[in-house]
Order: structure tokens, then C-alpha cells, then sequence
């Protein structure tokens, strides 16, 4: 996963961060591929955890709004299900970038310097991050530490994964 640095004081900043260490509310600009402290923050912020700036306050950001990522307020659960998928696909694609980003390899993967954030197979994705995660929670429970990713991904969620990952895929190529 990709270190920034922190706008506002010392210590990094991680892709997924929305504040500082010191508290300090941060929100990544994608064209200065960097966090900045100040608002407009994506209107996502506070319902899923979007952590990228907005045009204007009470906009969504750049991201968001290609994905049309507002799921109906109206339907029951909606808003924590779609989130909660969102954010197990990004655990994954993050599990799968830190692994390619400290220069460690695997059999699974399909070639070398592979991207898992460009992968358009979201079962391929799935795959390879779930072999890295049980490796990684056999280490850790060698070491009485909880696991990466304590999840068993059934078939139902698998096709909620892929059902967001298309979505996301085709928002972020204007389809």
C-alpha cells in the first residue's frame, strides 16, 4: 500500500486514512496525488468512509461520483451492506498491494509486477488475496496474534464482491 505523506505534521499518512494521528481531518486530491487538511470533503465521507476531496462541499468526489456510488437510502440496509462489500474488496486489494509493493512473490499470481487494483477478474483477485491471507493468519496465529482476514468468503458473498467490483470498474471507465 502506497505511504503519503502527512500534511500537517510528522508520520505517514495511508491510503485509507481520513485524519491524522494528531486527529486532523485529511482528504486525498487525485491530481496532486496527495492528502490535504482542508474541506470540501467527498459527501461519502461520513456514510462510507471516502476519503478523497470534493469539487464543492456536499458534492461527491471524482471517484464516487463516476461509480454513481449512492446506493437508495430507501432500501433497508443498503447503505452498511454496499459499504461493508466495498470495504471487504478493498481489504482484499489491499492484502494483495502490500504483498506486490514489499517485492514478494507468489505462485498465484498471473504475471510479475501484477495489479491487483487493475485486475478486471474479480474471482482471480479473490483468489489470490484469500491464499496470501491464509498464509499471513497461519503466521500470525504462530504467533498468538489475530488474523489478517478472519473471513470465510461463501459463494453469496463472492458474487456481492464481483457484483462491486464490476460496478466500481465500470464507474471508474465512464461506463
Amino acid at each position: 500500500m502506497k505511504v503519503y505523506s502527512n500534511p500537517v505534521g510528522s508520520g505517514n499518512l495511508w491510503f485509507d486514512n481520513l485524519t491524522t494521528a494528531e486527529g486532523v481531518p485529511v482528504a486525498y486530491d487525485p491530481q496532486a496525488r496527495a492528502f490535504l487538511p482542508m474541506p470540501p470533503f467527498c459527501v461519502n465521507r461520513e456514510i462510507i468512509g471516502c476519503n478523497w476531496i470534493a469539487p464543492e462541499q456536499g458534492a461527491f468526489c471524482r471517484s464516487c461520483a463516476m461509480t454513481a456510488l449512492a446506493p437508495d437510502p430507501n432500501i433497508p440496509d443498503a447503505i452498511p451492506n454496499w459499504a461493508e462489500t466495498a470495504a471487504h474488496l478493498l481489504h482484499l486489494s489491499d492484502i494483495t498491494d502490500s504483498f506486490v509493493a514489499s517485492g514478494l512473490t507468489s505462485p498465484e499470481w498471473p504475471q510479475p509486477g501484477w495489479d491487483p487494483y487493475s485486475e478486471p477478474d474479480t474471482a482471480l483477485l479473490i483468489h489470490v488475496a484469500a491464499s496470501l491471507a491464509i498464509r499471513v493468519n497461519h503466521v500470525n496465529r504462530s504467533m498468538g496474534l489475530p488474523d489478517l482476514y478472519p473471513f470465510v468468503l461463501s459463494e453469496m458473498a463472492q458474487r456481492k464482491l464481483a457484483f462491486v467490483h464490476d460496478w466500481l470498474r465500470r464507474g471508474a471507465q465512464g461506463r
